[in-house]
């Protein structure tokens, strides 16, 4: 991911390229506090742009660089939508099972060590496996985003300081309904309740605590399994709209 930062009349603007996930956050946050706290600007421009993918580790990014400008006085000022592809999308949308979702038409099973690299990486294979259908653009992003928040609270929340293992099996129905279990053997969940609330979380003030609170919004259902010292399995479940014809 790159990043540009153009200082102007007692602002600084921070614009990045790229898809900004939990590994590029933590480089793009050091960039931009380094010159931010040398420069002290009244008005800090986060420039969205060019950034074509983003989970909630850039509202952790945006929220985290809110309370370093008010160090000094200072506001912060997102511009370019970076929250278009957060929108709610109907929450907890959940569809009958058909006859068809006990038909399996393909299956794919992946597993990687848990290092932050990754998660690009998984989200673009999920992403790959499901074009058979022909999905929406909107509902291919709407599964890449889910996916990549599961993957990154196996990564820094399950594993922790750790490095292990994360497996994810997807699995496609004949009714077009795409089922991914993301695991890990990791540390677990103690209480998962308290875990999906929103704004909840054990990473440190620069992680937003919106996980679950995405993948709910983005999925038809997000179901979660874990034991403490064994590991967590989530289950992200959603079914693709067909396109129109001509689209």
């Amino acid at each position: 991911m790159n990043l540009r930062i153009e200082l102007k009349g007692g602002a600084m603007t921070a614009s990045m390229r790229g898809e900004l996930d939990h590994h590029t956050a933590g480089e793009m946050r050091e960039q931009i506090d380094s010159t931010a706290k040398k420069v002290r600007p009244q008005k800090l421009i986060l420039d969205f742009k060019e950034v074509p993918f983003m989970d909630s580790s850039g509202i952790g990014l945006i929220l985290g660089r809110v309370r370093t400008a008010a160090l000094w006085g200072g506001r912060v000022k997102e511009n370019g939508g970076a929250f278009w592809h957060l929108r709610a999308r109907g929450a907890g949308r959940r569809r009958e099972r058909s006859e068809n979702m006990k038909q399996i038409i393909n299956r794919m099973e992946l597993r990687f060590p848990s290092g932050s690299v990754n998660e690009s990486f998984a989200r673009g294979a999920v992403s790959a496996f499901v074009l058979c259908l022909d999905p929406l653009v909107t509902d291919l992003n709407d599964l890449k985003t889910a996916v990549s928040e599961a993957v990154t609270n196996a990564i820094v929340h399950g594993y922790r300081d750790t490095i292990g293992t994360v497996y994810i099996t997807a699995v496609i129905y004949a009714d077009g309904t795409v089922q991914v279990k993301v695991r890990d053997r990791g540390c677990g969940i103690p209480d998962i309740e308290k875990a999906m609330e929103p704004l909840f979380t054990t990473g440190g003030e620069e992680r937003a605590g919106l996980g679950f609170a995405v993948m709910q919004s983005f999925c038809d259902s997000v179901r979660v399994i874990s034991k403490p010292q064994k590991g967590t399995t989530v289950t992200l479940t959603k079914r693709f709209e067909r396109k129109p014809n001509g689209e």
